[in-house]
This record gives structure tokens, C-alpha cells and sequence, in this order.
């Protein structure tokens, strides 16, 4: 194969990349900030807490917090933007990862693998999302690269690292771990490769029970906090609808023409390859059959993603870990095949694949705003980060950031005592984070999802409508049918400030919180709906306790979010 060629497979990729990163800057959901929080409290005062200044980790992912709080503390960087770059950062590392594992592998064209990655909608979109997501690839691309290594057992200290790594950067990882570990292990010890299983199978023990001790000891719990909601409402019955779940999470990409075929087309790549692999490691002897490695992996957490029921972010966050270890696994299929124009069509047939079902997600899912909008932005919304102006979901919510940090101070001046102001609320992420940096010790958050803080899911009172995959399955209407008990057996307050957005499927909540006899203080409404993304309900409010009336100067605000948009990006 000419170098030229891989050179020029290469430059296609970082040109795809660009491309990608000029659409989306900032991709998913505001759960980041929630990590962002956890950071932050590790770098002012050298705990890793809650928004409540309680031992809690309510971020999924701690390697992310510790990468986060590291490259902010280093670089002076705000944590909202160190988060983000972790995440750039991550995937930037996964696709060299993948380079070096395709060269180990001895690929003719090992540019070609990076080429279908940066494809990958999925895969660059959640790379821009400020989650962990691409940071774990990374891991999953690290692991898969040491454990193809000829004399692992003379790395047992880059192992345990990498085994530590992968079991903290996300809740589920220390199953796919230790269950990937076992299946490579049995593997090892049938071509009698001894002293590598027992390094792999040591390092995957020790680092998983290290992880544990300290869950146990600093946050007195054995998983994230997220993660306890979800495991609290696990029943036999629970488990076959999760299956249920994840089956119908797989039937998203058959919903779709184009992920529908890339599904199939990774099926029959999938079995290729492993037939194909087994074959030649058996064949050969080899000590060390690499690509069983990468298959293996896909084989093992492809069915982990179905048995756990998916994902609620229906943008493919969940088989983004695979999209690495498949794209080796497809490229080293493609140059298995002895013609090369059959070569040349599986390559344009992916290609097209992914390009088709780009075409149909950045209209519709797309949460990110382009690029060309950032010299505007900048002007208008100077103090927030490039990060957090580019991202749908942050722009809905700056008018309620700004609103609650103007009604704030007049709220704690008036007060007479130094209880914190309670504010309540399902939406955890940018505002809570926001409000905490300003006021953390003078406000407390009530997370009606009981992600963050658990004064609800502790109430036996409050949590009986069981769980879902966003959390406590409880609402504000819920919580005040509710309150007359809970307040009596858990103190349970009405909060002083209620915000959240509404529409989708609260859409009576400004009826119901004026019922309670609270103020309406803020009422944003509208549609976000600018190129390049899906439309998005822009409905939000704010309201206060009765109890404030006397005390404050309370003036309603609306805000039609459809006119504000106008002045954004016209």
C-alpha cells in the first residue's frame, strides 16, 4: 500500500472532524455540569461534593470529575471548559488509539479505521458533548490495546492502571470489565499464555476492589449516586422489562434507513471477522489472538447495552464505546477481502451509510449551535463560557440562571434566619451548577429526581412512585399531593423557589404551582428553533413561596424566547 494513500485517508479524517466540530462545538445534554460541580468543590476546598455540601457523587463518572478538577487546577481553566476539553481530549486520544492498534495489528491502510470513526455521528457528536462518553472510548481503546500486547505479563503496573481507569470513568464499566477479563482470561489459558491471564485477570481484581474501597469509604456507597436511584427500584420483574427496554433501545437504529443497514452491515462485519480471527489464531498458534480481543469486547458489551435497557439519550450514547473497537474490527475485515474493488465498495457503502444518517440526525437531534453564530453570541452572553453559549439546552436556560441570581440576593437579605433558601427543581444540571458557584452554603437544592441529594428518595413518605431511568419517579404535582405526610415524618419543606421547564409532559405545571399559591416570578415560553438541530421546547418558569410576598418586591416577567432567538442568530 503506498504511504501516500494513508496520508491522504488521514487528511479526510481531520477534514470530516472539522467539519463536525464546526456544526456542533457543543453537543448532549446539561447532565455535564453535574460533574462539573464535583470539580469544582475538589478544587476550592478539596472535597468531592454535592450542591449541598454533602459527600454524595452524584457525577457517573469520577475519572472525569478527577481529569476535570486536574486539568482546570494546572491550566487555570474554568471547570465548565476543562470538562469539555477532557471530553475533546478523550476522543482525540481514542483515535490515536486506535492508529496504534491498527499498526499493531499490521494493517496495510491503518488510516483507514481513523477515516470510519471520524464518519461516525454518533461517535464525533458525543465527543463535543462534555460527558464522559468519548472519554471512556478512550479506556475501552486503551484496555483493548494492552491486552493485545505480546508480553503483558511485563506490564502489570500500565495494566492496573488502564483496568482502574476503564472501572471509573463510567458506572457500568466495572461489569463489562470483569466480565470481559474473565471470557479474555479462559482464552489466554487455551493457548497456554499463563502468565498474561493472570496479570490481566490480578489487575482487573485489584483495580475494581480499589474502586469499591473508596466508594465505600468516602461517599459510604459502592456505585454512584444516579446509578443507586436505578439499582433501588431493580426487581426480577424489573430486569425483564430493562431486556424490554434495551431491545427497543436497539430499535432505534432499525427506525432509521441508514442506521438500520449500518446495523446490519456491522452484524455481518462482526461475524466475518470473528470467524475469520478465530480461524487464523487457531491455525497459527498465536499466543496472542488479537483481534478475538476487539470482538470479544463488542460481543460482551453489545448484549451488556440490551440486558441494562439502554440509554434515555436517545442520540446513540451508549454504543459510542463500541464505534472504535468496530471500526478496526470493520477495517480489518475489508482488507481480509482479496478483491479490491469488493474492497473499495464495503468502504463506499459504509461511508455513504454514515454520511445518509448524518444528513437525518443534524437536523433533528442536533442539541449543538454552529460555529458562525460565536462572534454574535460572545457580544450578547459574555459571561458564560463558548461552551455553554453553543449548546441548545444552556441557552434555554441562561434567562433562568439570570433571573434566579438577580431574585437571590433580595430573597437572603430578607430572610430572618441563616437557614439556606430551598429551591427545587428536576433539572440538576447548568442551573443548579450556576446557583451553587454563587450561593453554595446559603441555598439548598431539592432534587426531585434524587440524582444530586437524596432528601426525597430518603422519605418513605415521598418516594412511592417508584423509579425510571431519569431517576425518582416523582414531579412537583406529586410532591405536593405528598408534602402533608412528608413533612411530618421527614421535614420535608415547600420549597421557596420551584423552577423547571414544562410542555412535554407537565404542561398544566403553572396551573398546579398557582393552585399551591405560588408566584409566578419568570415564565419563559417559546420554541428553540434555529438550522443545524431539532427543535426544542424553550417553556420554563419560576416560582416563589407565598411566604416571600410580604417581604419582596415581586414584578412578573415573561420572556417569548422565539423573539429572544431572533436576536441571537438574525
Amino acid at each position: 500500500m503506498h504511504p501516500c494513500l494513508n496520508k491522504l485517508v488521514l487528511l479526510i479524517s481531520l477534514l470530516i472532524a472539522s467539519a463536525f466540530a464546526c456544526v456542533v462545538v457543543s453537543s448532549g445534554h446539561d447532565d455535564s455540569h453535574i460533574t462539573f460541580w464535583q470539580a469544582r468543590t475538589l478544587l476550592e476546598y478539596g472535597e468531592l461534593w454535592n450542591y449541598n455540601g454533602e459527600r454524595i457523587e452524584q457525577s457517573s463518572s469520577l475519572l472525569h470529575v478527577l481529569l476535570t478538577a486536574l486539568l482546570s487546577g494546572v491550566g487555570s481553566i474554568n471547570p465548565v471548559n476543562a470538562g469539555y476539553l477532557v471530553n475533546i481530549l478523550g476522543g482525540l486520544a481514542c483515535i490515536l488509539l486506535l492508529y496504534l492498534s491498527a499498526l499493531q495489528q499490521a494493517n496495510k491502510l491503518p488510516g483507514l479505521a481513523v477515516l470510519f470513526v471520524c464518519s461516525s455521528t454518533f461517535f464525533m457528536y458525543w465527543m463535543f458533548s462534555g460527558m464522559e462518553t468519548s472519554l471512556a472510548a478512550a479506556c475501552v481503546m486503551l484496555l483493548l490495546h494492552q491486552v493485545t500486547r505480546r508480553h503483558l505479563y511485563l506490564h502489570f503496573l500500565p495494566v492496573f492502571t488502564t483496568c482502574l481507569l476503564l472501572a471509573s470513568v463510567r458506572p457500568e464499566m466495572p461489569v463489562v470489565l470483569a466480565l470481559f477479563s474473565f471470557v479474555w482470561c479462559l482464552i489466554l489459558l487455551f493457548f497456554k499464555n499463563f502468565r498474561n491471564a493472570f496479570v490481566l485477570s490480578a489487575s482487573t481484581l485489584l483495580s475494581i476492589g480499589f474502586l469499591l474501597a473508596f466508594r465505600l469509604y468516602y461517599f459510604d456507597a459502592l456505585y454512584p449516586n444516579p446509578v443507586g436511584i436505578k439499582a433501588a427500584g431493580a426487581t426480577s420483574n424489573a430486569i425483564t422489562s430493562e431486556v424490554g427496554e434495551g431491545l427497543l433501545y436497539l430499535g432505534l437504529l432499525l427506525g432509521n434507513p441508514y442506521t438500520k443497514y449500518l446495523l446490519w452491515l456491522g452484524i455481518a462485519t462482526y461475524l466475518f471477522s470473528a470467524l475469520l480471527a478465530t480461524f487464523v489464531s487457531i491455525r497459527e498458534k498465536q499466543t496472542r489472538p488479537n483481534m478475538l480481543a476487539f470482538n470479544l469486547f463488542i460481543a460482551i458489551y453489545f448484549f451488556f447495552v440490551i440486558f441494562s435497557g439502554g440509554d434515555w439519550m436517545r442520540e446513540g450514547r451508549f454504543w459510542v464505546p463500541l464505534i472504535a473497537p468496530f471500526c478496526l474490527v470493520l477495517a480489518f475485515a475489508v482488507q481480509s477481502l482479496k478483491k479490491p474493488l469488493l474492497q473499495i465498495s464495503v468502504v463506499c457503502l459504509f461511508l455513504y451509510l454514515q454520511a445518509g444518517h448524518a444528513r437525518i440526525f443534524f437536523p433533528n437531534l442536533n442539541f449543538g449551535v454552529p460555529v458562525w453564530y460565536e462572534k454574535k453570541l460572545a457580544k450578547q452572553l459574555p459571561g458564560y463560557t463558548v461552551f455553554e453559549r453553543h449548546n441548545r439546552e444552556h441557552l434555554r436556560d441562561i434567562h433562568i440562571i439570570d433571573s434566579l441570581q438577580s431574585l437571590l440576593p433580595a430573597m437572603l437579605a430578607a430572610r430572618q434566619d441563616d437557614k439556606p433558601i430551598t429551591i427545587m427543581s428536576k433539572q440538576m444540571g447548568m442551573v443548579s451548577y450556576h446557583l451553587a458557584s454563587r450561593y453554595f452554603g446559603h441555598i439548598k437544592i431539592i432534587d426531585l429526581g434524587g440524582l444530586v441529594e437524596n432528601s426525597v428518595r430518603d422519605c418513605p413518605e415521598a418516594a412511592i412512585y417508584g423509579y425510571g431511568r431519569q431517576g425518582l419517579g416523582m414531579d412537583i404535582a406529586k410532591y405536593f399531593e405528598r408534602l402533608p405526610y412528608s413533612t411530618v415524618s421527614c421535614d420535608l419543606p415547600a420549597p421557596d423557589i420551584i423552577f423547571d421547564v414544562y410542555g412535554w409532559g407537565n404542561r398544566d405545571l403553572p396551573e398546579r404551582l398557582k393552585k399551591q399559591g405560588y408566584i409566578s416570578v419568570f415564565n419563559q415560553y417559546g420554541q428553540f428553533s434555529i438550522p443545524y438541530g431539532g427543535d426544542m421546547s424553550a417553556n420554563q418558569l419560576i416560582a416563589v413561596h407565598p411566604r416571600w410576598l410580604g417581604k419582596l418586591q415581586l414584578s412578573p416577567q415573561k420572556l417569548d424566547f422565539n423573539l429572544y432567538q431572533k436576536s441571537l442568530f438574525e
